[in-house]
């Protein structure tokens, strides 16, 4: 499965817009969905993070819902960052123990997988603050971001205390250099995020997630 790295550092809110009034519940895209009965139904995309659901309208206009528990995954083409955009379903223990099965976009497949979820609520104000180039600045506070490996999550905020000393038990002296050379801080996303991706290409990119060689149609 192809890397994702580049469409991470570009991509931001799923349902963002240039400007506030624009913004909207979802936006539709093409795409496809393959059902874990290994159905694949195509049409225009439209997905409410909010509530989890998943909604197909056909080409004779017809209209229909899924939740996690019927989706193996899913993707689309965005045109507004004119990226390819596939997200898997998986099973997650919340604080309270409870396990429930959601969406995860997959922005890196590979021996450590990264994947984010758009929060529920995220700061519109916040998310559409922009630099003096006119890119959003805060995009990344839309989402929480994690590492999947051998169906266990861990959250890219616990980086350095638990993923960082686990990548160097084998490759201190390589992923080190590389750290050193590239003048990377582990505090921000994007730096760690280029970590991960340097430590998948030192041990193959052989998934974790199993899914796809999916590619948009």
């Amino acid at each position: 499965m192809k890397n994702f790295i580049g469409m991470f550092l570009l991509v931001a809110c799923f349902h963002l817009a240039a400007t506030a009034s624009k913004y909207e519940a979802f936006v539709w895209h093409t795409g496809y969905i393959q059902l874990n009965n290994n159905t694949r139904l195509q049409g225009t995309i439209g997905f409410d993070h909010t509530q989890e659901v998943l909604i197909l309208e056909t080409a004779e206009g017809i209209r229909k819902a899924f939740s996690p528990q019927k989706v193996a995954y899913f993707g689309f083409y965005d045109e507004y960052f004119e990226n390819d955009r596939i997200y898997v379903t998986l099973e997650m223990e919340n604080r309270n123990g409870y396990v429930s099965r959601g969406f995860f976009e997959v922005l890196m497949d590979g021996p450590l997988a990264v994947l984010r979820r758009e929060k529920k609520y995220a700061n519109i104000r916040m998310v559409l603050t922009t630099d003096h180039s006119g890119h959003f600045s805060r995009h990344a506070a839309c989402f929480d971001y994690y590492i999947y490996q051998g169906g266990e999550f861990t959250t890219l905020d616990d980086f350095q205390e638990y993923i960082y000393p686990m990548m160097l038990q084998n490759n201190e002296e390589k992923i080190s250099r590389m750290v050193n050379e590239s003048e990377l801080n582990l505090r921000y996303m994007k730096h760690k995020i280029m970590v991960v991706d340097y430590y998948n290409s030192l041990h193959g990119n052989a998934g974790q997630l199993n899914l796809v060689a999916a590619t948009f149609d």
